[in-house]
């Protein structure tokens, strides 16, 4: 509903200070209680949308989420699939207010978490890793102490912007060295270890 309210107000040239007079009376139930705010805030569009979208759980994790699993109708075509498609992406990743690289990141750590083991997936997640070589990180953590290997040493997971590049690479081939080290004869460590190179080169 907020796409097509903000195309017809773009369409029609509304001012944005007005938006939110306007698409107020267009709201029922549960969408109007996020309107449930002082009146100042909710005179500002900005702030009404993102009360709107908490209310109903929308994040980018919902874009991503839509993004991978998008059905294509059957009246559907693929000019209107490729618009569809490059909306989820652009709500999902924000290329507006990220850099390249976190952008880049956020990919890689994406496929970074759908490579791993289930259980595995899980744990990491729930330790919020923000950037790829982080989810390796923890997913050493979590395979030394149940393959019999010495348990990780904790690591600031977010990267320091004011690390030398000679000991950020010391400490990524570190990493890598560490998980080379397991047993190579299990899929699991195998498929960990790619993934760690992976996101190291592309750090």
């Amino acid at each position: 509903m907020l796409i097509r309210f903000e195309r017809i107000a773009k369409t029609w040239r509304w001012p944005e200070s007005e938006w939110a007079c306007w698409l107020v009376p267009l709201l029922s139930g549960k969408a109007l209680e996020a309107t449930a705010m002082d009146e100042e805030r909710a005179h500002c569009y900005r702030d009404l949308r993102e009360a709107l979208l908490t209310k109903f759980d929308i994040s980018p994790e919902t874009y991503r989420q839509q993004f991978r699993s998008m059905v294509v109708p059957s009246e559907e075509n693929p000019t209107e699939t490729h618009h569809r498609l490059k909306g989820l992406y652009r709500r999902w990743i924000r290329p507006e207010q990220h850099t390249k690289e976190e952008i880049a990141e956020a990919i890689i750590l994406e496929q970074m978490l759908r490579i791993l083991p289930p259980e595995m997936r899980t744990w990491v997640k729930e330790h919020e890793p923000t950037e790829g070589l982080a989810a390796a990180k923890l997913a050493l953590q979590y395979i030394n102490p149940r393959r019999g290997g010495p348990p990780a040493r904790s690591t600031t997971l977010h990267t320091n912007q004011h690390t030398s590049p000679g000991l950020k690479r010391e400490r990524i081939d570190q990493s890598s060295q560490d998980i080379l080290a397991l047993p190579q004869t299990n899929k699991e460590l195998v498929r960990i270890s790619s993934a760690i190179t992976a996101s190291s080169l592309a750090t």
